[in-house]
């Protein structure tokens, strides 16, 4: 379950809802974990590794074209009513576990969610950008997060 080294790539959404299924893609080709949202027992993964990717297909303001890689720091509340939000999990880690992995967040911008598994021409197009901002952040080591 990690994208190189001691990191670990987790991958969110759902692939049988078109774009939303893009962190699972890039997930498992990494080697990553794959869920459909993040949930409290997902917290003793991150016992182990020092850091973590967080993977998410994103509804960007404005017709954002971009995938965005930003690092995360853990969060005090948040969490949708189906799951929690990826700053929020770091924080039940250090809570029930100790461990604080640095953590990053790589967004991609989605356009349709059909019930399909077919990704969008417009995300497509955007994958390779997305991909060479995963592969950065593997090689990249301990020090990138």
């Amino acid at each position: 379950m990690t994208g190189a080294g001691d990191g670990l790539v987790i991958g969110l959404g759902n692939p049988w809802r078109g774009d939303d299924g893009v962190g699972w893609r890039l997930a498992a080709a990494a080697g990553g974990c794959c869920v459909r949202q993040l949930t409290p027992d997902l917290a003793e993964k991150l016992v182990g590794p020092s850091r973590v990717l967080f993977i998410d297909g994103w509804l960007a303001p404005g017709g954002a074209r971009r995938p965005r890689l930003r690092p995360l720091l853990p969060a005090g509340a948040g969490g949708g009513s189906h799951g929690l939000a990826p700053a929020l999990l770091l924080t039940v880690a250090f809570d029930l576990y100790g461990v604080r992995p640095a953590a990053a967040l790589l967004l991609v911008p989605i356009v349709a969610c059909p019930h399909d598994r077919r990704l969008s021409p417009a995300l497509r197009w955007q994958l390779p950008a997305a991909r060479r901002l995963l592969h950065r952040w593997q090689a990249a080591g301990p020090c990138m997060s």
